[in-house]
């Protein structure tokens, strides 16, 4: 069973910018997985809020773009492609990948989470930028 404790520890670590990047991907993996199997969690414990203002902040924060991260749900940290023609080691960008696996859990906050607990938080983040 998940617990409140973890959900912060996690999300602290994603909104903490001095730690390693692979961390963070892993916190953000953490974070996708509670989203998918324990939305209801997240939304009687009000953590919609902060986790979208955070996943926001993240994904506006990065210098790349992120055309093309919509819907791409990676289905784990080592879900890179296996062709080696197609993506090499040295194009793999640490801060790219951090912020699809943001765009992707807050897709899947957006798919998951009962619409009466996300739509009023997401429609008060968008009205702010």
């Amino acid at each position: 069973m998940i617990n409140q404790a973890l959900v912060t520890f996690v999300f602290n670590i994603i909104n903490t910018p001095a730690l390693e990047k692979n961390l963070i991907e892993a916190a953000e993996q953490t974070l996708l997985d509670v989203i998918e199997y324990h939305p209801k969690y997240l939304a009687k414990q009000n953590l919609v809020p902060p986790i979208l203002t955070s996943l926001v902040h993240l994904i506006a924060s990065s210098k790349t773009s992120a055309a093309g991260a919509l819907y791409s749900f990676p289905t784990s940290l080592t879900s890179q492609k296996d062709d080696d023609d197609e993506e090499d080691d040295e194009d793999y960008n640490p801060e790219s990948r951090q912020q699809e696996l943001a765009q992707c859990c807050l897709d899947s906050m957006a798919l998951n989470i009962p619409p009466k607990y996300f739509v009023e938080p997401a429609l008060t983040i968008c009205a702010q930028v």
